[in-house]
């Protein structure tokens, strides 16, 4: 029995001998059945999850390339941020171990695709990455692929447009975010409503209007909207946990008929404060 360890890493996909001891000569096996594969290191992910993600299928004939392929795969995919294994060849196969330690991931974030709920979306992403809990990795082929679920969404529908996703700040807390967006749509930000009739009545929530309404359609620029113009009001009358969004586009029909220029955006709202809590209004979508 022959045992062989590899890393693969982004800047290097090279094969590297990690473990001392083999002799420098030592051969890539001749092609064998596989026998079994297994991962070791996942966290958010299962082994059955990361062992499907390169492809290899058990029984089918392997050489050492194809150990190392479905490592550089792993890599590429963006899932993880480091992937080593080992594999030992026996009379009935070759076993391998995949070593991994998962990327950290950013929240998915929808910006100006109004057609479909965000629910809808996710669905999609799953159709191409079963394990989506609604977090991508900041770059890789899994961003690559959910970025084409939802295009083929949006293009069953009729939908001919262009998407683009890229990591921009979080509009409503920490961190980033990866964004997916849509260029060249023409839908504008025809009224903002609140479930909160007091917002609704607020003057200098009216005052605030002017300068949203009329605006390009695009979540992150509601969001930022109501952080910088909106939160304040209700910090000021001392709501501190005030729940404001996400905003909706409530629209009914064929999402494959044209949206109108302008759309109404409905921001679920809460008076939350401390030491007294108040229900937000519940989110009918």
């Amino acid at each position: 029995m022959r045992r062989y360890f590899f890393r693969a890493s982004l800047g290097a996909l090279s094969l590297l001998l990690l473990t001392a001891g083999f002799p420098a000569s030592a051969q890539t096996p001749d092609a064998a059945a596989l026998r079994e594969i297994h991962a070791e290191g996942e966290k958010l992910l299962t082994q059955a999850q990361v062992v499907a993600l390169p492809g290899l299928i058990p029984g089918a004939q392997i050489g050492r390339n194809d150990l190392q392929a479905a490592a550089d795969k792993l890599v590429q995919s963006g899932l993880f941020a480091k992937v080593s294994y080992n594999f030992q060849t026996r009379l009935a196969g070759v076993l391998v171990t995949y070593h991994v330690e998962e990327s950290s991931r950013i929240p998915a974030y929808f910006d100006n695709i109004p057609w479909f709920s965000d629910s809808e979306l996710r669905d999609a992403i799953r159709t191409k990455l079963p394990f989506f809990d609604g977090t991508l990795p900041e770059a890789g082929a899994a961003v690559d692929l959910a970025g084409d679920a939802v295009k083929e969404l949006l293009s069953s529908h009729g939908l001919q447009v262009s998407l683009e996703h890229s990591v921009v700040a979080n509009p409503a807390g920490e961190g980033n975010v990866q964004e997916f967006r849509i260029e060249g749509a023409a839908l504008h930000i025809a009224k903002l409503e609140f479930s909160d009739t007091s917002l609704s009545a607020s003057k200098a929530v009216q005052q605030h209007l002017s300068e949203i309404l009329g605006k390009p359609y695009s979540r992150m620029t509601i969001d930022l909207f109501l952080s910088e113009a909106i939160r304040p009001i209700y910090l000021q009358q001392g709501f501190l946990r005030a729940k404001l969004g996400p905003p909706e586009v409530r629209l009914t029909g064929d999402p494959s008929q044209k949206l109108p220029a302008q759309i109404p955006v409905y921001v679920p709202a809460g008076r939350n404060s401390v030491g007294q809590e108040t229900p937000s209004s519940p989110n009918s979508r």
